[in-house]
């Protein structure tokens, strides 16, 4: 099975059929990504069109609070 497939048969698992991920790179091309998911497809689209902008900030913000402990861990290794 690919990667692609195993990635999707694991989140039908948990009952998610559609999300929307938002990669994060910083200035030192550390990356990340926060997912956003949901059960049925019409609620996820209604609520992504409308709060678009929003998740992006919100997945920001999370990047930023997340990399500053990982920075901080980097130093010691």
């Amino acid at each position: 099975m690919q990667v692609q497939q195993r990635l999707f048969a694991e989140a039908a698992e948990f009952g998610i059929c559609c999300g929307l991920t938002i990669p994060i790179v910083d200035r030192r091309g550390h990356v990340a990504a926060m997912t956003f998911a949901a059960r049925e497809p019409s609620a996820f689209r209604r609520v992504a069109e409308r709060y678009e902008q929003a998740l992006q900030l919100m997945a920001m913000c999370f990047h930023i609070h997340v990399r500053r402990p990982i920075e901080w861990w980097t130093a010691f290794c």
